[in-house]
């Protein structure tokens, strides 16, 4: 089976997660291990002469379109709005709707019903299109006549709402799954995910879709993978500071097997924080794995490795790590291969950086336990139930810092009671970032230079020609050295806050958490931010000024 994917993403539309999309749906067919069955062909930014060349060339039997759609005026197309449409036009318009392709300077070029019934009826090779867009369910209709099976959107969908139904429609298909058990799990894996718009996909057809099967479900069972992984060992360079996790691939198979794809998932990582490092796969490839912190963090880098029938292929993937002086990272790890055959695990392998001696690693952990006997054993009695939590990093700090505020009033008097928790061997020294009683003195330090204080003021807000703020409750948070802030009570914005991503962490304000403000059929992407973490802006939120149509202190 061959599907061709087709995204379009034009400068003067809003921007949707499209490659992920793609990205996303491909690791599902290779986790199916139906990458033999199924050939897949991605073409971003598509014109209209690419749309007519791109389906004779492959003739695909699924044609997947990520996108924007809209709803055109007659003879002018309508602005940008959010998720993956065009802003509705007013009442008493003369409408068409089109899916949005791209011009060659990168503007989008819509293009209508009648159209692409047209050509889909004169190709008539494919068995289904998605048209993953906005109002793209009239497209839907006018394709029945020449296609097996069609998915449109009824109306407008969220740009994740739509990657989601893209990923729980193809781990379907790629498993043996009829089109409609597939549509079915799409939907309700939206509504698995918490995410508006379930009930948007439409899927229609000349045929009955649940008898529509694009895969063999003999095909998408697991079978033996043709590569095994074989002669694992770690080759210290102490001159170097580096490490080579060495190991040979076995190509048992009578097919040619590509490796397009290596990766690295920790089983175990013990460290000491503020530590870099990288990982080097050839003097072209250097990638950062300071985020692999605990078990199941993976890291990957892309490849282009071909293993010929009966052949053996090795791979020396160098190591290094940059840390403090006598300090060490630990890690098990195991890497997989993504081929054309499917993933594939090898054994695992356990790696010390920088590389030394076993006796060494070992005088260096018993250093360790020495400091954390110390740390726990000097705990102020007021955080007594946290000493055995020295060492997690996960600690909120706010409620311990309300204990300590509350036992110690005196600023001074708090700062010298951390000063002694941490001991004399450590002032001035080298401070472990991520052990309590550091993270704490650090944030005493930091909460000299944050004040949190009433405006004082009106403060107005609007997004469009909505005012979504009227306050005389907001907070300004001024920092040392920074811009102020204004917080404003969650309860006094009149508009649906919904947390977008997470940021950087403070050591003081916890982590930052990036909020995605809508308005009726307007969203403002990571319009705002908040540290819930926080006390004094607790229950608050701060609209990002320049993301906002107005933004106003004081007046009347």
């Amino acid at each position: 089976m061959r599907i061709l994917f087709l995204g379009a993403n034009g400068i003067d539309t809003s921007r949707l997660q499209i490659g992920a999309e793609f990205r996303d749906v491909q690791v599902e067919i290779e986790r199916a291990r139906a990458s033999r069955e199924i050939e897949v062909h991605v073409e971003l930014a598509v014109t209209p002469v690419d749309l007519n060349r791109l389906l004779l060339d492959y003739e695909p039997d699924v044609v997947h379109f990520s996108g924007h759609g809209t709803l055109v005026r007659v003879g002018r197309p309508l602005r940008s709005g959010g998720a993956r449409e065009f802003e509705p036009p007013d009442e008493g318009s003369t409408m068409q709707s089109a899916l949005l392709l791209e011009t060659r300077g990168g503007l989008s070029a819509p293009v209508s019903t009648e159209a692409l019934a047209r050509l889909f009826g004169l190709l008539r090779t494919q068995r289904c299109v998605v048209l993953n867009a906005c109002f793209s369910s009239a497209e839907a209709s006018a394709l029945a006549a020449h296609v097996d099976c069609l998915i449109g959107m009824r109306r407008a969908i969220d740009d994740e709402s739509a990657l989601v139904f893209a990923v729980g429609f193809y781990q379907a298909i790629a498993r043996g799954q009829t089109v409609k058990a597939a549509f079915d799990l799409g939907c309700s894996l939206i509504s698995t995910c918490g995410l508006p718009g379930a009930d948007v996909p439409q899927l229609r057809g000349r045929v009955d879709p649940d008898t529509v099967r694009l895969v063999d479900p003999q095909v998408s069972t697991a079978t033996a993978h043709p590569l095994q992984v074989s002669d694992l060992q770690v080759i210290p360079n102490p001159a170097q500071e580096t490490s080579t996790l060495d190991f040979r691939v076995y190509n048992s198979g009578n097919e040619k097997v590509l490796i397009n794809r290596v990766t690295l998932r920790v089983l175990e990582c013990r460290e000491r924080p503020g530590s870099k490092g990288y990982l080097e796969f050839s003097r072209e490839y250097d990638l950062d794995i300071t985020s692999l912190e605990k078990a199941g963090d993976v890291i990957s880098c892309n490849v282009a490795q071909l293993v010929g029938p009966r052949d053996v292929d090795r791979f020396g993937i160098r190591l290094s790590v940059d840390l403090p002086l006598h300090s060490i990272r630990f890690w098990r790890l195991r890497p997989m291969l993504s081929t054309n055959h499917g993933p594939l695990e090898g054994p695992e392998v356990k790696v010390w950086l920088p590389p030394t001696s076993e006796a060494l690693c070992r005088r260096l952990e018993e250093q360790w336990e020495a400091r954390m006997i110390h740390w726990r054993n000097a705990t102020p009695g007021c955080l007594a139930q946290y000493r055995n939590a020295i060492d997690d990093r996960h600690v909120d700090l706010a409620p311990l810092m309300e204990v300590l505020e509350r036992a110690y009033p005196d600023m001074s008097i708090r700062h010298q009671v951390l000063s002694e928790w941490l001991g004399p061997q450590f002032s001035g020294g080298y401070y472990d970032h991520d052990i309590l009683p550091v993270r704490l003195h650090y944030a005493s330090l930091v909460s000299r230079h944050v004040r949190v204080e009433p405006l004082k003021q009106p403060l107005r807000i609007s997004v469009g020609r909505i005012e979504i703020v009227n306050t005389t409750r907001a907070l300004v948070l001024q920092e040392a050295g920074g811009p102020p802030r204004y917080y404003v009570p969650r309860k006094d914005v009149q508009a649906e806050l919904k947390d977008s991503r997470e940021g950087q962490a403070c050591i003081l304000k916890g982590r930052l958490h990036y909020i995605d403000v809508t308005v009726g059929r307007t969203t403002v992407r990571e319009g705002a931010s908040a540290y819930p973490g926080y006390k004094p802006v607790r229950d608050h939120v701060a609209f990002f000024p320049e993301k906002m149509a107005s933004f106003e202190i004081g007046g009347g």
